[in-house]
């Protein structure tokens, strides 16, 4: 039978192929390794992630490294109530003591009484001098009306030791 010039087509090109489809999505298959080409010959790891369950050979404890981190890494921190920015002198005391012999462990406390201090006030003890070499003033609360706690440190071991620290008492108004 004969076809008309309109039916035969002097070339064929993929522009005036009827009927062939908009995507060729690949068939399953597989590839030996040996048939690929362009392999790396390294294999940086990618970022991922593992659930812990899937981890093996973990242990059982873990041992804190020493390190450090920043006050604004910290959490549950004590609430600071905010100062006015006022420091008022309430007055000074002296903490001192002249021992035979002396073990001190730790940080110790000494009561004074000192007027105007009240059960409520939020206290800085500042030396107002040079301590004895040794000697350190840490802290000041009120122990009730009109006295005050002040927490210090002293030497280790003294023998025969005096020691003599001013200390300046401001309440945060």
């Amino acid at each position: 039978m004969l076809r008309s010039s309109a039916q035969i087509a002097t070339a064929v090109t993929w522009a005036n192929l009827p009927d062939k489809p908009a995507t060729f999505p690949p068939s399953p298959h597989t590839h030996a390794f040996g048939d690929l080409t362009g392999i790396p010959a390294t294999f940086p790891p990618a970022v991922h992630t593992h659930a812990w369950a899937d981890i093996t050979g973990k242990p059982s404890t873990f041992t804190p490294a020493a390190h450090t981190h920043s006050y604004n890494d910290l959490t549950d921190k004590p609430v600071i109530p905010p100062a006015t920015g006022r420091l008022v002198l309430i007055g000074t005391v002296n903490v001192a003591e002249t021992l035979l012999v002396s073990l001190a462990v730790g940080m110790k406390r000494k009561a004074f009484t000192l007027q105007g201090v009240s059960a409520t006030d939020l206290l800085v003890a500042v030396p107002t001098g040079t301590p004895t070499a040794g000697c350190e003033v840490v802290n000041a609360y009120p122990a009730g009306a009109n006295s005050v706690s002040v927490g210090y440190y002293t030497p280790l071991l003294a023998i025969g030791a005096a020691y003599s620290i001013p200390v300046g008492i401001y309440r945060i108004t």
